[in-house]
C-alpha cells in the first residue's frame, strides 16, 4: 500500500512538472528530422532547440522526411500520422519548417493552392490545438544545380513570398532561415540537409525568437535585433567562469574533477568545493554519496555537459549578468584530458553565448605554468581565433572587443608567491598578443601600484587600512607591463571581508586615479564571500553577511564611478566565491557545505549582481 502510494505521489508530480513546461511542436520535412545527422534526436535543430530552451521547455519533433505544405504536392504532410499527432499535442508553440520540398518542379502546377494550404495548417493549429503561437520558417539555402530537385531559387522567388503572406494574413510569425546558411555551403554538404553546425544555427536562430521576440513581430515581420556585439567592456559586469567541474560517466574521463578532495574521492571527508549547487534546472544530474539530512542522497552537475553551460547562460541573460570570461589555465593545455575539457567548455560557452545575446571573452590563467608554456597559450590561441572567428565574429557576434580589438584576458602577472614564471614570460605573452591584433585585460595582485606594503594574511583582518596587502613583486618592471595593456584587473579576493572595506575603497579610488592618469581602463573587482574549509581546514570564511558584503563593495565601485566590473565568480564553488544558484539546504555529515540562506533564496546572489549591471549601464 506504501509503495502504491509512493508511486501515485510520484506520477502525480511528474504530471504537474510536466503540465508547468511550455510545450513546442515542431512540424517539417527532411530537416526537421535531422536526415543525415548522428544522433538526430539530439542533433537535430529540434534536439538542439530543447537543449537550448532548458527543462522548462519540452520540443515535439513530428519530422517527416519528403514531405510538403501542398495538399497536392508529392508527399503532403497532411497525410502523415505525425500531423494528427502535432495537432493533438496540446502545444503553446507550433513551429512548421515545410516548404523545401514543394519547390520540387513536380509540384509547380499547384503553386497556386499554396497560400491556402498554409492558412489553413495555421488555423487549425490555432483552432484545433489550444491557440498556440505559430512560427513559420522560411526555406533555408539550398545548394544543388539540378532545377527539377528542392531548387533555392524556386524557394525564394515562389515558395517564400507565399509563405510569408500567409502567415501574416493568419497572424502566425516568420523566421527567414535562408540568411542563416546562403554563405554557408560548408555545412550543407549535399546540398540540401545541414548537418549538426548548421542545424545548430538554426536552432540558436528559433531560440532567441522565442525568447526575445518583441509583442510587434507577431506581425508576421522581423523587427527586432536578433543578435548583439560587445565592443567595449566598458558598462559592462562580467563574471570569471571556470567550467571545470566533471562527474564520472559524463563523458570526460576525469571523474570528480574539482569535486573530489585529499584522498582523490568525492565523499563524506573527501572534498574540495565548499558549496552545494541546486541542481533542480539542470537537464542532467549526478549522484554523489554525500546526503541531506533526511536520509536523501545529494546530486550535483558537469559542466562538460553542454546542457548545463546553457542553464548557466540562461541565468546570466534573466539576471542581466553580461557574459564571462571563459578561463583557460595554461598548465593544463599540456594535458590532454584537461585540454579536451576546456576546448569542450568553450565551444559550448561561446554557442551559449551566442544564443544568449552574452558577452563572452578567453581569460588565460597563468597559475603552474613554467617558462617555454608560451608557444601552448600561443597555439591554443591561434586555433580558437582561426575555429570561432573571434576577430571577424561572423558565426559568433558576441566576442567582447574593446579598443577596436578583440579582447583577451592574461591573469597571474606580478604576484610573489613563488611562482616558475615571472615577467620576462609575462611581456613575451603581452608582446605577442599584440602583435596578434588583441586587446588586453591585465589579472594583477590587490597591491599592483605599491609593491612590499604591510603583509596581511587572507585570514587575518585585524589591521585595516590602505596598502595592507604584502602579495606584490616587479615594482617598476611590472608597471611596465601593465602599461603595455588596455584594461587593468586587481584581485581581490580573500584580501578585504565587511570589516575592513575602507581598505578596499581606498585601494580602488587610488587604482582608478592611476589609470586615468595613465590611459588605462580599470576593472575592479567584486566577490560575495570566500570559503575554503574543505581544502584547508585552519581557514577562516570570509562571510557573505546575507549579501551585505557584496552589495557595499558594488555600491564602493557605483560612488568611485567604475566604468566597468570584474565578478568573481559565478561557478567558483570551491572557494565559497560562486554567485549561481547554489543550495539553501545542503548535505551533512563530515564535509563542510556553505548554505544560502533560505529565506534569500538560490538567486540572491544573481539578483545582486544583475542589479549592480543594470546600473552600470544607466549612469
Amino acid at each position: 500500500m506504501k509503495k502504491t502510494i509512493i508511486l501515485f505521489i510520484s506520477a502525480f508530480f511528474a504530471l504537474s512538472y510536466a503540465q508547468s513546461q511550455t510545450r513546442v511542436t515542431v512540424i517539417g520535412a527532411s530537416i526537421t528530422a535531422g536526415h543525415g545527422i548522428a544522433e538526430p534526436e539530439a542533433n537535430s535543430f529540434p534536439g538542439q532547440l530543447q537543449s537550448l530552451l532548458g527543462t522548462s521547455y519540452q520540443v515535439f519533433n513530428f519530422g517527416v522526411s519528403g514531405t510538403t505544405m501542398l495538399k497536392h504536392g508529392n508527399y503532403p504532410y497532411w497525410t502523415t500520422n505525425s500531423y494528427r499527432n502535432a495537432i493533438g499535442s496540446k502545444p503553446d508553440i507550433v513551429i512548421i519548417d515545410l516548404g523545401g520540398n514543394d519547390a520540387k518542379w513536380e509540384n509547380a502546377p499547384f503553386y497556386n493552392e499554396l497560400e491556402d494550404d498554409a492558412r489553413e495548417m495555421i488555423h487549425n493549429f490555432k483552432t484545433q490545438g489550444g491557440n498556440p503561437r505559430v512560427i513559420l520558417l522560411l526555406p533555408t539555402a539550398f545548394f544543388v544545380s539540378d532545377s527539377n530537385y528542392i531548387y533555392s531559387p524556386r524557394c525564394q522567388r515562389d515558395i517564400a513570398p507565399i509563405l510569408r503572406k500567409a502567415a501574416y494574413e493568419e497572424g502566425a510569425e516568420v523566421i527567414d532561415l535562408y540568411p542563416l546558411l546562403e554563405n554557408r555551403p560548408d555545412l550543407v554538404p549535399d546540398g540540401v540537409h545541414p548537418l549538426e553546425k548548421g542545424s545548430e544555427i538554426i536552432a540558436k536562430r528559433i531560440f532567441k525568437h522565442i525568447i526575445y521576440a518583441r509583442a510587434e513581430a507577431r506581425s508576421g515581420y522581423e523587427s527586432f535585433p536578433m543578435e548583439k556585439r560587445y565592443d567595449s567592456y566598458k558598462g559592462l559586469a562580467m563574471a570569471g567562469y571556470q567550467g571545470w567541474f566533471s562527474c564520472p560517466n559524463d563523458g570526460s574521463e576525469r571523474g570528480w574533477y574539482h569535486y573530489a578532495g585529499k584522498r582523490a574521492m568525492f565523499e563524506p571527508g573527501s572534498c574540495k568545493v565548499d558549496m552545494w549547487p541546486d541542481v533542480s534546472e539542470y537537464d542532467k544530474i549526478y549522484k554523489t554519496n554525500f546526503r541531506f539530512a533526511d536520509g536523501s542522497p545529494a546530486y550535483v552537475m558537469s559542466e562538460w555537459d553542454e546542457s548545463t553551460v546553457e542553464t548557466h547562460f540562461r541565468w546570466m541573460r534573466e539576471y542581466d549578468i553580461d557574459g564571462v570570461f571563459v578561463q583557460r589555465f595554461v598548465a593544463e593545455i599540456k594535458r590532454p584530458k584537461s585540454h579536451r575539457q576546456l576546448n569542450k567548455v568553450w565551444h559550448s560557452a561561446i554557442n551559449a553565448a551566442d544564443a544568449n545575446n552574452r558577452a563572452i571573452a578567453i581569460m588565460y590563467d597563468l597559475s603552474g605554468m613554467e617558462p617555454g608554456d608560451e608557444q601552448l597559450l600561443f597555439d591554443d590561441l591561434d586555433s580558437i581565433a582561426a575555429n570561432y572567428d573571434i576577430k571577424d565574429r561572423k558565426n559568433n557576434t558576441s566576442y567582447l572587443h574593446h579598443n577596436g580589438k578583440p579582447l583577451v584576458a592574461v591573469w597571474g602577472i606580478g604576484f610573489n608567491d613563488k611562482r616558475k614564471y615571472g615577467l620576462k614570460e609575462a611581456n613575451k605573452i603581452i608582446d605577442a598578443l599584440k602583435v596578434r591584433g588583441y586587446s588586453i585585460l591585465i589579472g594583477v595582485p590587490t597591491n599592483w601600484r605599491q609593491v612590499g606594503a604591510k603583509k596581511l594574511s587572507p585570514v587575518d583582518f585585524s589591521t585595516a587600512g590602505k596598502n595592507v596587502i604584502d602579495d606584490t613583486e616587479g615594482g617598476k618592471e611590472l608597471t611596465a607591463v601593465i602599461k603595455k595593456c588596455d584594461i587593468v584587473m586587481p584581485w581581490f579576493v580573500g584580501r578585504f571581508n565587511e570589516n575592513n572595506l575602507s581598505a578596499y575603497e581606498e585601494i580602488v579610488k587610488g587604482d582608478i586615479a592611476w589609470c586615468q592618469k595613465n590611459k588605462i581602463d580599470y576593472a575592479p573587482l567584486a566577490y560575495p564571500g570566500f570559503s575554503w574549509i574543505n581544502m584547508a581546514k585552519d581557514s577562516k570564511p570570509i562571510p557573505r553577511n546575507r549579501g551585505s558584503f557584496y552589495q557595499k563593495q558594488f555600491d564602493i565601485c557605483e560612488k568611485l564611478g567604475a566604468e566597468m566590473l570584474y565578478l568573481a565568480m559565478f561557478d567558483e564553488i570551491d572557494e565559497g566565491t560562486a554567485i549561481f544558484k547554489c543550495a539553501t539546504r545542503v548535505p551533512v555529515g563530515e564535509s563542510y557545505f556553505l548554505p544560502l540562506d533560505e529565506d534569500l533564496g538560490n538567486d540572491y546572489y544573481l539578483k545582486l549582481a544583475g542589479e549592480a549591471a543594470r546600473k552600470l549601464k544607466n549612469r
